[in-house]
């Protein structure tokens, strides 16, 4: 008995066996050479009864072999290009043959052979460079598109500046050159060779400087970044990079060289040591700090002078002065220094008599900007902080008017999307011909965004998506503007859509196509903004019917929202029907119900030239549930995800759940399939069911079923211990009362709170792994802290210092807010959306680094660290990158890749992504679009 009982525990003590199978093969060219580095994905085959699951990724090493440990189904193997090519060579699914995997089966010497139209065309071109050129050509790359492969990323440039690419898809890439300023060339391939290539690389003009400290102190090590500003005549379609940039760290002696080609540049400074600042930077025996400096294209070398100063920071008080009539408005919000030596903002809250106070901010130079608005600031002011507390600085701040307006349209069509630029700067306008919009310049645009709104940021972004009646509102600050259009190819805003053209612009009596929107206590005018159409009457009727409505839910609206045109509302009658009179032709819209119903359909509907009759929405009835979550053994229980699928909708439901394990939901009774959505790592899912109802192979069909428990049974991964997080909160004032540090999950739904003791420390004893927000609350309004982002794996995080955030949330505002409209400062809205953009496609970097690094590690993803000691990402990914904060969980063949915003200054939005490569928004619903936590970024 004693043998039998020391066996089963020996085989209790046994890994679990895998049920998972192998497929492994090579991807071949139509020429025999290795398909190396591409991404393909694997694309579950769906089967009777069984719920959908997701596709799997994959990447070739070099010899364009690939390897995946798979659960057991039938599986198609498809290229990710444009028009992807399926297994074992052939463009349609149903021609592909289907994988079969078993359990701990391989299926292995597969060969994707791809036909001649999908391997690709051979790009050829040449690069001329200035005599007497200073850097080595063979030393230079070129690199075909932004996307990461072996392949395109970069080829080393022959000796006489000759270059080949082979297997090019077809597509629109940019060809970029490693020189100091060369100018990228956007590059259209279709599906033939392209040769006789050829592009010129600019001049170089050597820059010498030094770096001198003050005092005896230890040079501090540090690097400056010089930034071109853009020049009249660069196109975001052509210069898809920008201005030209360049980094360099002085050696140890405090010299420093580097050579730059034409432009008028900005110096800041990066990675500067704690108590080190700034004092001047001199360019020629002329100061450049808050200013800059021209490189002539045959001019003399720059000498450039670097002065650091030592400080442990300066306390400094001050006021805001605000305009006597403007005392019946919200007060400004905040006060922010941008230093013009670079850096992160340091921003102090605005007391509601004007005074603000930094406790400790470093002596510089810096751009002093008041937020009246949570959007908006005054003007950027330069001022001089000396190295000795200031108690006695007054910085002026406009006032703020409410500004309406109201858009009309010709033959009373719903009014467009647009966007409108506001500039004070009379140099930046285009002036437009007789009876046109005047518009920017595109270089004023990419240097209010190069400088973050802290040089100069004349221009302010209105973006108009109107209420149905035509009206807006917003606040703007006192002064004169000229309104002008955006134009072409400005990245990430949109200008008036093609369908409408501007016929006027007016403010009360004035013509605002010449004159200038004069806006002050003594007048606030109401913005008049009207539209013509491109093609004459370009309306058709939509029209349709509510199901399963019933009037004693209370009075229900319809409304159609387009990319292109604001929302436009109707009723529904007694019968349920709806009906649009005036709808733009040939555009797409999505009808939805006013009030907001998420278990109802969202039926998209695409208008052509003719009228639309039969649009139906669904609005089922919906039941509150119990729903339970266990975990088996003595493990934390989390927050859960759900997706509930119907034909026609989905609904998205986060079960939070009290200690005993439940939580109350309201779902819809009409038939939807179940999906865990979003799990904390370390995780696993055991069962799926409501009664009786097996959920992870049937449809809940809840107006059916008899009244049961939805239930989620989950394990704990032991492969995915937890953590520990120790520390303290720095600069807390005890006498604020009680507080906690709250742990907010980036990338699953997670809150853990833990109580801050008097000397500011806190412990969390047990956190699962993953990455995390940090925020107090309590005794405090609700603040951000520093760090953004901390990542808990399965070890101790001891020693850990939360500092306080300077900006905070004030009391909410008395006033109304903006409707219809938004309008913000554009350098600062411009930098932060750049970044998002930059976050998404960032992570779609790692994504694609995880896929590479799991070809070649035996089927494991890798940490952040592992990506970069690999040579996939490069070493910026470690820490503030755009202004965001990255982080990497993984275990095995599971991985969670997170971007968060360093502050609110860099970005609205957090980011994550799962295995399946799909970018995802925060779970943590503050860094998410209202109702999009957890959702697909479209």
């Amino acid at each position: 008995m004693r043998e039998l009982l020391l066996a089963a525990l020996f085989f209790l003590q046994q890994a679990p066996v895998s049920t998972n199978g192998v497929v492994s093969g090579t991807v071949l060219y139509s020429d025999g050479t290795p398909a190396g580095n591409m991404i393909l994905r694997l694309v579950p085959v769906p089967e009777p009864g069984q719920q959908p699951r997701p596709d799997r990724m994959m990447g070739t090493g070099p010899t364009g072999v690939f390897n995946l440990s798979v659960a057991p189904g039938s599986y198609v193997i498809q290229t990710t290009t444009s028009v992807p090519t399926f297994y074992p060579g052939v463009f349609s699914e149903p021609s592909a043959t289907p994988i079969i995997v078993t359990s701990d089966s391989t299926t292995s010497g597969l060969v994707f052979s791809l036909p001649h139209s999908a391997s690709g065309v051979r790009v050829q071109g040449h690069v001329t460079f200035p005599e007497g050129y200073p850097i080595a050509v063979s030393s230079l790359r070129v690199s075909l598109g932004r996307e990461f492969s072996r392949d395109m990323a970069g080829k080393t440039l022959a000796a006489d500046g000759t270059f080949e690419f082979t297997h090019v898809m077809p597509g629109t890439y940019p060809l970029l050159i490693t020189a100091p300023g060369a100018q990228p060339m956007n590059l259209t391939v279709s599906d033939g060779d392209i040769t006789g290539i050829e592009m010129n690389v600019p001049p170089l003009t050597p820059v010498q400087g030094s770096v001198s400290i003050e005092g005896s102190g230890t040079r501090p090590r540090f690097s400056l970044l010089m930034e071109a500003f853009a020049e009249e005549g660069l196109m975001p379609a052509t210069s898809p990079n920008g201005p030209y940039r360049t980094s360099v760290t002085p050696a140890a002696n405090g010299f420093f060289s580097t050579s730059l080609p034409p432009g008028e540049y900005r110096v800041t400074v990066t990675s500067l040591p704690a108590d080190n600042y700034i004092k001047s930077i001199v360019a020629n025996s002329m100061e450049i700090l808050g200013s800059s400096f021209k490189i002539e294209p045959s001019g003399p070398a720059v000498k450039l002078a670097v002065a650091v100063g030592t400080s442990s920071g300066v306390r400094v008080t001050g006021k805001v002065l605000r305009s006597e009539t403007d005392s019946d408005t919200q007060p400004a919000e905040k006060i922010t220094l941008n230093s013009a030596a670079g850096g992160e903002p340091s921003e102090a809250l605005i007391a509601p008599d004007g005074s603000f106070e930094f406790p400790s901010l470093l002596p510089g130079t810096y751009f002093a900007r008041v937020m009246v608005t949570p959007a908006v600031s005054s003007q950027p002011r330069l001022i001089v902080i000396p190295n000795r507390n200031t108690t006695d600085l007054e910085i002026p701040a406009p006032g703020t008017r409410e500004l309406f307006g109201r858009v009309a349209v010709d033959g009373n069509g719903p009014p467009p999307r647009f966007t409108l630029f506001l500039t004070r700067d009379a140099k930046s306008v285009v002036e437009g011909r007789q009876g046109e919009l005047p518009s920017i310049t595109v270089s004023t645009i990419f240097n209010s965004v190069m400088a973050g709104g802290a040089a100069g940021a004349p221009v302010l972004q209105l973006d108009v998506n109107a209420m149905s009646d035509g009206s807006f509102s917003v606040r703007i600050p006192d002064g004169e503007y000229r309104v002008v259009a955006v134009p072409d190819g400005v990245p990430q805003i949109s200008g008036i859509p093609a369908a409408y053209y501007v016929r006027s612009v007016t403010a009360n009596s004035g013509d605002l196509m010449t004159e200038t929107l004069r806006v002050s206590d003594q007048e606030t005018p109401t913005l008049n903004i009207g539209f013509g159409t491109t093609a004459p009457n370009p309306w058709v009727r939509v029209s349709g019917r509510v199901r399963d409505w019933e009037s004693s839910r209370g009075a229900l609206k319809v409304a159609l929202d387009s990319a292109l045109t604001s929302p436009i509302e109707t009723f529904i009658d007694s019968e349920g029907k709806f009906e649009f009179p005036a709808v733009l032709q040939r555009n797409s819209y999505t009808a939805r119900l006013v009030p907001p119903d998420d278990a109802a359909s969202a039926p998209r509907i695409s208008v052509e030239d003719q009228d639309v009759t039969d649009v139906e929405i669904l609005a089922p009835a919906k039941r509150e549930v119990t729903a339970r979550v266990m975990v088996e053994g003595n493990h934390p229980v989390p927050s859960v995800g759900l997706s509930f699928d119907a034909e026609d909708s989905s609904m998205s439901v986060v079960i939070r759940p009290e200690p005993d394990g439940t939580a109350r939901v309201q779902l819809p009774e009409n038939e939807r399939r179940v999906r865990l959505t979003v799990l904390p790592l370390g995780y696993e899912v055991r069962s799926l069911t409501y009664g009786s109802t097996n959920l992870r192979r049937e449809s809940l069909k809840l107006a059916q079923a008899a009244p049961s428990e939805l239930r989620i049974m989950l394990a704990a991964d032991p492969a995915f211990p937890a953590g520990s997080l120790r520390g303290r909160v720095v600069g807390l004032d005890p006498e604020k009362g009680r507080t906690q540090v709250v742990l907010h999950g980036a990338a699953a739904f997670a809150r853990f709170e833990a109580a801050v003791n008097g000397d500011g420390s806190f412990n969390f004893p047990g956190l699962p792994q993953g990455t995390y927000i940090p925020a107090l609350e309590g005794g405090v309004t609700t603040r951000s802290l520093t760090p953004a982002l901390i990542t808990v794996s399965g070890t101790e995080l001891a020693g850990i210092e939360l500092a306080l955030q300077a900006s905070g949330t004030r009391p909410p505002s008395t006033e109304n807010p903006s409707k219809g409209a938004t309008l913000a400062d554009f350098g600062l809205s411009g930098r932060a959306r750049a970044n998002e953009s930059a976050a998404v496609a960032n992570l779609r970097t790692i994504n694609t680094a995880q896929i590479t690094y799991l070809s070649s590690s035996g089927g494991s993803y890798g940490s952040m660290e592992d990506l970069v000691k690999a040579h996939l990402l490069d070493a910026s990914f470690l820490s503030v990158k755009a202004g965001f904060n990255y982080a990497v969980i993984s275990k095995g063949s599971d991985y969670a890749a997170t971007a968060v915003p360093s502050n609110s200054a860099t970005g609205r939005y957090g980011f994550f992504a799962l295995p399946d490569a799909v970018i995802r928004y925060s779970t943590f619903e503050l860094l998410a679009p209202s109702q999009q936590s957890s959702r697909p970024v479209r």
